[in-house]
């Protein structure tokens, strides 16, 4: 019995000082906010999770040509992870899970060829011409709507107390993260903060 009870208080204490986290809230949004473009998030997403709409979105005129095909940038297949609704390949037809075998007529076997192949055929108003496992598709490329949006958001003052001085210091506490947005999709997100 005194075994068990001893375990058991090992157990605990292991969990409080082991597996319970101290990170502040701000922390846990900006780890977040780095796995959001793995998941086609969207600026409504980064909004709800902070709590917050934007604090303001620009418009950023680059002239970057969009299909809507995603890959795992972990895994580094020739597999799509997701296709964008309502883009160039997802009117096409082209679906996530489907196989990419060649990019106009180049034979593809590796994330690697589709990284590579990809700059070289998007052309303005030219046709790619995409064979995955499950058929052959002609997608036109489209120009991206790209946006940086902002979050900023403060959270009071935070006031230090001396030790055995009456003398204190007070900082600001906030939030700031920026989200690269193309057409209507996170991309990348930095964040930092200041408890």
């Amino acid at each position: 019995m005194y075994k068990a009870i001893r375990l058991a208080v090992i157990v605990v204490l292991a969990i409080t000082f082991f597996g319970c986290s101290n990170q502040s809230v701000y922390k846990q949004w900006g780890d977040q906010l780095v796995e959001m473009p793995k998941y086609g998030s969207k600026v409504e997403d980064v909004s709800m999770l902070v709590g917050f709409p934007p604090t303001h979105c620009d418009s950023i005129k680059l002239g970057k040509l969009l299909l809507g095909i995603h890959f795992d940038t972990v895994s580094k297949t020739n597999i799509v992870f997701f296709v964008r609704d309502g883009t160039p390949a997802d009117n096409a037809g082209i679906r996530k899970g489907d196989k990419i075998i060649s990019i106009n007529s180049q034979p593809i076997t590796n994330y690697e060829q589709v990284k590579n192949a990809f700059p070289k055929t998007l052309r303005e108003d030219q046709p790619v011409n995409i064979v995955t496992d499950r058929g052959s598709y002609s997608v036109t490329p489209a120009l991206a709507k790209i946006e940086q949006c902002y979050w900023n958001i403060t959270a009071g003052t935070v006031t230090k107390v001396g030790g055995a001085s009456s003398s204190g210091s007070s900082s600001q506490r906030f939030f700031k993260a920026a989200c690269r947005v193309i057409d209507g999709y996170v991309t990348t997100c930095n964040s930092n903060w200041q408890d």
